[in-house]
């Protein structure tokens, strides 16, 4: 019996849809660079910036390149913005940080399908973050205030990656915004994170962060109501009062907005 090989040419319309499907990835590339670069950027009470490396633990593995290229940008910009007039320095262990938790992620690749990534990312988060601050904290006169703040921002790593890996689970899932149910907190949470990373982003003295604060409370109290409404207001008040420490008035008028 002769073996054959028939080419079968393909449609306009399949090549149509592959080439549609190769552009929203690339898209997808793009957009977890532009995330990544805003939440390494993003940094709270002008001290601790443990975003970037919640998001490199938590990331889909596909877009885990991308997720790191833009966190380790955003964060070598913050460092610097520190140095040349910010009133606290941010060291570049954060982007020691993310490359760590990257290496690895990449180096247990065979193992991630099988991991959780809600119990993986919390542990990767705290840990990837906590050796470099102690490795900084070692090469200057050690200080207490400085390890329990080390701690501190580890502790904020896990929390973020966790409930940010959660909130990308059901997502992935199907789950629509409205008819998440214990997730939806995770998802508010995870909002925060851009709240705090964009409240500084100001243009012609209107904040993105605080803009979509207001957006963030404004959902959660159409699906929720008045309950979910001040919570989201609790929480969103928090952010934005942190990323502009100490000015902290604004955590009362969101929640008393999101109760109204």
């Amino acid at each position: 019996m002769k073996s054959r090989t028939d080419f079968v040419s393909i449609g306009w319309m399949d090549q149509l849809r592959q080439a549609m499907y190769n552009q929203i990835k690339a898209m997808g590339a793009l957009l977890w660079v532009l995330l990544g670069f805003t939440v390494g950027l993003g940094n709270m009470m002008m001290e601790i910036s443990p975003f970037g490396a919640a998001l490199c633990a938590a990331a889909p593995f596909r877009y885990l390149p991308a997720a790191a290229l833009g966190s380790a940008a955003g964060s070598l910009l913050l460092s610097n913005l520190a140095e040349l007039g910010g009133a606290h320095t941010l060291t570049i262990k954060y982007t020691a940080a993310i490359l760590l938790i990257t290496l690895a992620r990449r180096t247990a690749a065979h193992s991630e399908s099988t991991m959780q990534r809600t119990t993986a990312a919390p542990l990767l988060a705290f840990f990837g973050l906590l050796l470099p601050s102690v490795a900084s904290l070692l090469a200057q006169s050690f200080s207490g205030y400085k390890l329990v703040m080390a701690l501190a921002e580890a502790t904020m790593a896990a929390a973020c990656a966790y409930f940010l890996a959660r909130g990308l689970k059901a997502f992935s899932l199907g789950q629509g915004l409205f008819t998440l149910t214990r997730d939806f907190i995770s998802v508010v949470l995870t909002a925060s994170m851009l709240i705090v990373s964009l409240s500084n982003v100001t243009f012609d003295g209107i904040s993105l962060g605080r803009l979509l604060a207001a957006l963030a409370v404004l959902l959660c109290a159409l699906a929720g109501g008045e309950r979910w409404g001040a919570i989201s207001g609790i929480v969103c008040g928090t952010a934005v009062g942190v990323a502009l420490f100490p000015k902290m008035q604004l955590i009362g008028i969101y929640a008393l907005a999101g109760l109204a």
